[in-house]
């Protein structure tokens, strides 16, 4: 029991306000009754969990250049994923690799590549590794069947990146896409790099002997990751691959983007969408653990192109925050959201303006922040029952410091009012945050307790911290919140 601990309990609500209501009468007609009994827990939070995802050819318009300097707001950001007590934040940079290689000399291009890894590129980036404290995965060039080029890539960032920083290296990208015109260069140049007869038996062959040939070249401490199917027609062979590989790799990654078609508010916001696309990831992670492998979407966001203005609205920080929670509740082992030269999809995007960088942090930012702080401190999920006639979700957690945090996201757009929400054995004051925004298809605007990115230079929340204080009568919180928005609720042991 929890009886000698003071809590601070951190609730998130995405609901509306029915003005209409008051506390009289929402005690018999709330939009949700919500119990949470924190002594049922599950999943804990794996280490670096948190991540994000750049391809080789971008990674100069993140980190900066000697015009420009060090991105320093970059670096905070970066910086910012690691100050939860749950590891260090994770960069995974592979897409792209299939066609990239490490050339210091400045030689030739063999045919079939297209982009030089150089001693600029991997100084600005083993600087900002320095600066933050960032992990890495690293992608290795796989479809030339070439194993002395991914041999030299991984000697050469094993000697150069910081110790210890490279957690992974990810054995090609994509290669359920190699014969899919699937690389598009800034030259509008469309390469594929397999012929029409490329299929899984033909990549499961190769992929074998090609870790082995790598293996008797070079050793390394990182893992092994693979193979970053993305097709649904490859994935559902993911039990072969394994079975075939598991002595090989740690960790099985996957390429995911939730939509791959023009969407919609009502879309964006479907419980129904959420739930069949995690039952599909579901079955996949659960082949992967029992092989004793991790399992990690090293390539994940909204979508792959700019299918719609929602892209950046308020609406994606309600969906990254649920979204997050649900791969935590799935025992997926780490998630790294893709971003790639300025574009509506980033979290965030920079340009050069007097003399110096600014940034635009885009809604999702703020999804990923009010997760991270959600499970920080290694927590554990918590069982949690929700009554609810609308679009209302319930998360729950305590961590190794024994704060306990319920996450309520109600992605509804337009029922709303009071939440009941009774946590067995608690009976203490807390303290109330919100998340909200008076520019819902906007990418500024946002509050996250009073604070906001909006004209950050320096990639820190900036503003007064606003809370309100609760009080529980029975066991049970009552309090009235917005359409479309987050509130937290927050009571610490003592």
């Amino acid at each position: 029991m929890y009886k000698f601990y003071f809590y601070k309990i951190i609730l998130f609500v995405f609901i509306s306000i029915n003005s209409g209501n008051s506390k009289e009468n929402i005690q018999n007609d709330p939009i949700a009754e919500i119990k949470v009994n924190p002594e049922q827990t599950s999943n804990t939070i794996p280490e670096n969990f948190m991540g994000i995802s750049i391809d080789y050819e971008s990674i100069p318009y993140f980190t900066g250049n000697a015009e420009t300097g060090i991105n320093q707001i970059f670096v905070r950001l970066l910086s910012n994923m690691g100050i939860y007590g749950n590891g260090a934040g994770v960069l995974r940079i592979s897409k792209g690799a299939d066609i990239s290689w490490w050339n210091p000399s400045g030689l030739k291009k063999p045919k079939g590549i297209y982009y030089d890894i150089t001693y600029d590129w991997i100084t600005a980036m083993t600087e900002i590794a320095r600066q933050s404290g960032v992990k890495f995965i690293l992608g290795t060039n796989f479809s030339m069947h070439d194993v002395k080029l991914s041999k030299d890539w991984m000697f050469a960032s094993g000697k150069l990146f910081p110790k210890n920083s490279i957690i992974a290296y990810e054995v090609g990208e994509s290669p359920d896409l190699y014969s899919k015109n699937y690389y598009t260069l800034q030259n509008n140049n469309i390469i594929s790099l397999k012929s029409n007869d490329w299929n899984f038996e033909k990549y499961n062959i190769e992929y074998s002997n090609f870790l082995i040939a790598l293996k008797n070249l070079i050793q390394t401490k990182s893992e092994i990751a693979a193979p970053g199917f993305s097709e649904e027609e490859w994935l559902n062979n993911l039990k072969e691959f394994i079975q075939k590989n598991k002595e090989s790799i740690q960790i099985i990654s996957q390429k995911y983007y939730y939509f791959n078609k023009p969407f919609n508010i009502k879309e964006l916001l479907s419980e129904t969408k959420i739930r069949f696309e995690i039952e599909k990831i579901s079955e996949f992670v659960k082949f992967a653990k029992e092989s004793n492998l991790k399992y990690r979407l090293t390539e994940f966001n909204l979508s792959e192109k700019e299918y719609s203005k929602l892209n950046n609205s308020f609406y994606t920080s309600l969906w990254m925050t649920d979204i997050l929670f649900e791969f935590f509740n799935a025992g997926i082992s780490g998630i790294n959201i893709h971003n790639k030269k300025f574009d509506r999809i980033n979290l965030f995007n920079f340009f050069w303006k007097d003399n110096k960088t600014v940034a635009n942090i885009n809604p999702a930012q703020y999804g990923l922040v009010l997760f991270s702080e959600a499970t920080q401190n290694r927590a554990k999920l918590i069982k949690s029952e929700i009554e609810t006639k609308i679009n209302l979700k319930c998360w729950s957690t305590i961590d190794s410091l024994g704060y306990i945090r319920i996450v309520i996201i109600n992605k509804d757009e337009i029922s709303g009012g009071f939440v009941n929400l009774k946590v067995s054995g608690l009976q203490l004051p807390g303290e109330l945050t919100r998340l909200n925004t008076d520019l819902y298809n906007d990418s500024i605007g946002v509050r996250l307790s009073g604070k906001t990115y909006d004209a950050t230079n320096d990639g820190i929340l900036t503003g007064t911290y606003n809370y309100e204080s609760i009080t529980p009568f029975n066991e049970t919180y009552i309090f009235e919140i917005p359409k479309l928005s987050a509130l937290m609720l927050t009571i610490k042991p003592e």
